[in-house]
C-alpha cells in the first residue's frame, strides 16, 4: 500500500524565515508515556530528593535520623513493636502513587544493630490491595543481617499477586516485631535491569517493517540506520545486507490494566527500506544497539520472515470514510499511522532560500528556482508542497524538486 493518511501541518512565521512542520502519519507525532528508567524513592543524603520533612508526616513507626545513612547522611530508622509495623507513604508530602509494574526489582539497603535481628519482612500496599510478604533475608546475598549496610534486591514479581500487578503502590511496609528491634533503611529505588527484546515483527507495506519492543526504548538508540540490516538469499536487491533509509518511533496506549487503570503502552519502531520487498521471497532482519531508558542494551536479534502481501494481516491499516455520495461510490482514505516515520519540515526566506529538515540529516539547503524573498510554505504530503513570496512568485514541490508555477499576480504573496 503506497497511500498515506492525512498529515498534521503547522506553519510558523519566524522573523524573515517561515517554518513549516510536517508530522506525517501515513505509510510513511508520538504519544509520550512515563519512562521506566530507575526511580529513587528515598535518598537520605543532604541536598538530595526525596528527603522527608522534619515532621515525618509520610511515615508510620519510623522516622528519619541524621548521621545514620550509608554516606553519613540521613537514614530511615524503623521502630516496630508487637502491634505496629513501620510504613513509608509514597503519596504524601508532595509524592504520588507509583506504578511498580514496569520495574524488575525494588532495591534498598538494610541493617540492624540487634545481636539477633530476627526475620524482618517487606511488602507494599495500596488502598485496596496488599502484596505478597517476603522475607528480607531471602534477598540479601548470603542471607546475613547485621549492623553492616547490605543491599536488598526484591523482584517485583515476588511481591505481585494474582489480583494486583503493583500498578498503584501507596506505601512500603515492614514487619511488626515482638522484641521491638530497631532497623535502618537507606537508598530505596526501583530498578529496571532487564534488557529490551523484540516481541514481534510486522509487515506494514512492501517497504515498511514494524518492530514491537518489550519496554520503552531510548529514542536515541533507535535512530542510527546502522542498527538494522535486511538481507535475503533469494531477492537480489537484498543479496548484500541493506540498512533502512529512515526510522520512526511510536508509543501508543493499547488499553488499561488494574485499578485505577495504568496504561498498557506498546512501543514500536518503524523501518523504511529503499527497495520494495518481493512476494514469495525470504528475508532476515538483523537488529542490534537498542537500549532501554535505564541503559540496558538489547541482545542482537535475527528475525526471519517471508514477504507475501496476499496473506499478511496489517493491523495498523485503517479506512477513514469521508462521507456518502448518493448515486456514487463512497469515498475514504486508506492508511496507517507509523509514528514519526517520514515527514519533516520546510523553511523559506530571503533570497529564495529553501531548507528541508529530516531526523537523519537535520537541516539541508534545497535548490531554489528563484532569488526573490519567499514568505510562506505549506504542504499536504511529502511530495506536494507550495511556497509563495514577493512579486507573485508561486513554487511547487513534487517530491524531488521545486519548480516555478505560473502566477495570476505580481503582487507580494504572504501566505
Amino acid at each position: 500500500m503506497n497511500g498515506r493518511a492525512r498529515k498534521f501541518l503547522v506553519a510558523l512565521a519566524l522573523g524573515s524565515l517561515t517554518l513549516l512542520l510536517l508530522s506525517f502519519g501515513g505509510i510513511g507525532g508520538r504519544a509520550e508515556a512515563t519512562p521506566a528508567s530507575d526511580v529513587i524513592l528515598y535518598d537520605g543524603e543532604p541536598g538530595s530528593a526525596p528527603l522527608l520533612g522534619d515532621d515525618d508526616s509520610c511515615v508510620f513507626y519510623l522516622h528519619q535520623v541524621a548521621g545514620e545513612g550509608r554516606g553519613g547522611g540521613h537514614a530511615l530508622e524503623l521502630t516496630p513493636d508487637p502491634w505496629h509495623g513501620p510504613a513509608y507513604n509514597l503519596y504524601c508530602g508532595g509524592g504520588e502513587r507509583r506504578d511498580f509494574s514496569p520495574y524488575d526489582v525494588i532495591e534498598f539497603y538494610f541493617r540492624s544493630p540487634a545481636s539477633d535481628p530476627g526475620d524482618p519482612t517487606f511488602a507494599v500496599s495500596t488502598w485496596n490491595h496488599d502484596s505478597n510478604v517476603v522475607n528480607i533475608r531471602d534477598y540479601i546475598e548470603g542471607g546475613v543481617i547485621d549492623d553492616t549496610w547490605r543491599r536488598v534486591r526484591i523482584p517485583t514479581s515476588a511481591l505481585a499477586t494474582v489480583d494486583w500487578n503493583l500498578n498503584d503502590v501507596e506505601r512500603l511496609c515492614w514487619n511488626k516485631d515482638s522484641q521491638s528491634r530497631t532497623y535502618f533503611v537507606d537508598d530505596i529505588a526501583l530498578r529496571d535491569v532487564t534488557p529490551p527484546t523484540v516481541t514481534s515483527l510486522d509487515i506494514e507495506s512492501d517497504t515498511v517493517l514494524c518492530l514491537t519492543i518489550s519496554e520503552r526504548y531510548d529514542p536515541a538508540s533507535i535512530r542510527p540506520l546502522e542498527h538494522y540490516s535486511l538481507s535475503s538469499s533469494t531477492d537480489p536487491a537484498y543479496a548484500t545486507p541493506r540498512s533502512p533509509v529512515d526510522t520512526g518511533m511510536l508509543y501508543r496506549v493499547q488499553g488499561f490494566r488494574g485499578s485505577p487503570g495504568a496504561p498498557d503502552v506498546r512501543y514500536e519502531i518503524f523501518l523504511r527500506f529503499p527497495t520494495p520487498l518481493r512476494n514469495g521471497h525470504s528475508y532476515t532482519l538483523q537488529v542490534h544497539g537498542i537500549a532501554d531508558t535505564s541503559g540496558n542494551l538489547m541482545a542482537p536479534a535475527h528475525l526471519p520472515f517471508t514477504y507475501d502481501d496476499r496473506v499478511q494481516l496489517n493491523t495498523n491499516i485503517q479506512v477513514n470514510q469521508v462521507g456518502y455520495r448518493p448515486g456514487a461510490p463512497k469515498v475514504g482514505y486508506v492508511g496507517g499511522y507509523c509514528g514519526d516515520l517520514g515527514g519533516g519540515a520546510w523553511a523559506v526566506g530571503a533570497g529564495g532560500s529553501i531548507f528541508a529538515w529530516d531526523d537523519q540529516t537535520g537541516w539541508q539547503s534545497v535548490p531554489s528556482p528563484v532569488t526573490t524573498t519567499l514568505r510562506a510554505v505549506a504542504a499536504t504530503r511529502e511530495d506536494d508542497a507550495w511556497a509563495v513570496g514577493d512579486g507573485g512568485v508561486i513554487l511547487h514541490w513534487d517530491g524531488s524538486a521545486w519548480s516555478r508555477v505560473n502566477s495570476p499576480t505580481t503582487a507580494d504573496l504572504q501566505a
